[in-house]
C-alpha cells in the first residue's frame, strides 16, 4: 500500500525553504510554535518506503534548489537517508532527537505491542517522550488523541523499519547540527554524542528536556536562531 504524501507549503517570498519532518506517530503540528522567515514545507505524512522519491518530487514541484531540513526523531532518519540517496546539496541540516540506528530487538518489541494494543502502545511512547510532566499533560490534551487516531497500525509498523534499515551514517558535518535533550528516554544522549563525534557535527544539548522539546519557548527560540 502506498501512502500519499501530505504536507503544507507556506510561501513567504524567500529564496530559501525549510523542510520540517516530524517524528514517529506525529505530524507537523509539533512544529507550530517555531517561527521561521523562510518558506516552509511542513510534512504531515510520508510513505514508509517511498519517502525519498516523495521528497524529491516535492522539491521539483516547487522548483526548490536552495533548501534546508529540520528532522525530528524519525524525520531525522528520513532526512539523512533522502540526502544520501539524492546527493542534493542542503544548506543546513538540523537533526533533533536522533541516534545512528535503533536495535532490532527494541523495534520488534514495539511492533509486538502495536499489534496487541495500538492506543496503549502510543500512549506509553508519548509519555516517555517527556521529561516534564506538565508538558506531557499539555501534549495529552492537545495532540495525543489526534495522533492515536490519525495513523493506522500498518503505517506505524512500516515506519519503525526506517529506524533500523536507514542508519544515519553519512552527512556533511560542516553544515549539520544535532539537538538533543539531556534526559531523552527514547534516544539516550550518550548515543547522540557518539553519532556527533563520529560524523564530526556539533551537538547542542538542551538541559532538563526529554525527547520532545517543542513546548519549551526558550528551546523554540534557540531553534529559530539555528534556522537563520
Amino acid at each position: 500500500m502506498l501512502y500519499d504524501l501530505k504536507y503544507s507549503f507556506k510561501d513567504k517570498g524567500s529564496n530559501h525553504t525549510w523542510l520540517f519532518l516530524p517524528g514517529w506517530a506525529m505530524d507537523s503540528r509539533i512544529f507550530e510554535k517555531i517561527h521561521c522567515h523562510d518558506n516552509l514545507i511542513l510534512i504531515d505524512q510520508l510513505d514508509p518506503y517511498h519517502f525519498s522519491s516523495q521528497l524529491e518530487s516535492l522539491l521539483s514541484k516547487y522548483s526548490i534548489t536552495n533548501f534546508s531540513i529540520f528532522g525530528f526523531s524519525l524525520g531525522g532518519f528520513q532526512a539523512a537517508s533522502f540526502l544520501e540517496k539524492s546527493k542534493k546539496r542542503v544548506e543546513k541540516l538540523v537533526l533533533c532527537g536522533v541516534q545512528q540506528h535503533y536495535d532490532l530487538s527494541i523495534i520488534n518489541s514495539i511492533k509486538n505491542n502495536l499489534h496487541s494494543n495500538k492506543s496503549k502502545t502510543l500512549s506509553h511512547f508519548f509519555r516517555q517522550c517527556f521529561q516534564n510532566k506538565k508538558d506531557y499533560l499539555r501534549f495529552l490534551m492537545q495532540l495525543e488523541p489526534y495522533f492515536i487516531q490519525q495513523f493506522d497500525t500498518p503505517y506505524l509498523l512500516a515506519h519503525l523499519d526506517t529506524l533500523v534499515e536507514h542508519p544515519i551514517s553519512i552527512l556533511d558535518g560542516n553544515n549539520s547540527l544535532f539537538i538533543h535533550g539531556d534526559h531523552d528516554a527514547i534516544s539516550p544522549l550518550i548515543l547522540a554524542k557518539k553519532l556527533s563525534n563520529k560524523l564530526k557535527a556539533p551537538l547542542h544539548i538542551i538541559q532538563k528536556e526529554g525527547h520532545y522539546v517543542f513546548f519549551n519557548s526558550s528551546v523554540n527560540l534557540l531553534i529559530e536562531q539555528f534556522l537563520k
